[in-house]
């Protein structure tokens, strides 16, 4: 697993940065609801991702290079769901499809 690196030095919002990718669904003072769709070969460029709730429709495998440069390959099962710590990274998309619904808290 890859350790977390608090955003410290880049905190460019996922869904500022992402657009083309991350949709807000839904949002108040205590959560961001976020629909998350990249393809295959899709780059989400360095960004700031808030300690989560993902609900993942498709199988997906990412790889996620940190801010230090450090890279982590993940494999994601269609019907996966998972609690992410916040952290800041760059997410590509290597094979399938990210198709997730994310919630976010504040």
């Amino acid at each position: 697993m890859i350790s977390s690196v608090h955003a410290a030095d880049v905190k460019k919002d996922v869904v500022t940065e992402c657009s083309k990718f991350y949709k807000v669904l839904f949002e108040n003072d205590n959560t961001r609801v976020i629909q998350a769709k990249q393809g295959r070969g899709d780059i989400c460029p360095m960004s700031f991702h808030a300690n989560h709730f993902a609900i993942h429709n498709k199988a997906v495998e990412i790889k996620v290079t940190l801010p230090d440069g450090n890279t982590a390959t993940f494999k994601i099962p269609e019907g996966t769901n998972s609690m992410v710590q916040e952290n800041t990274f760059t997410a590509e998309i290597k094979s399938g499809q990210l198709d997730a619904i994310i919630i976010e808290y504040k």
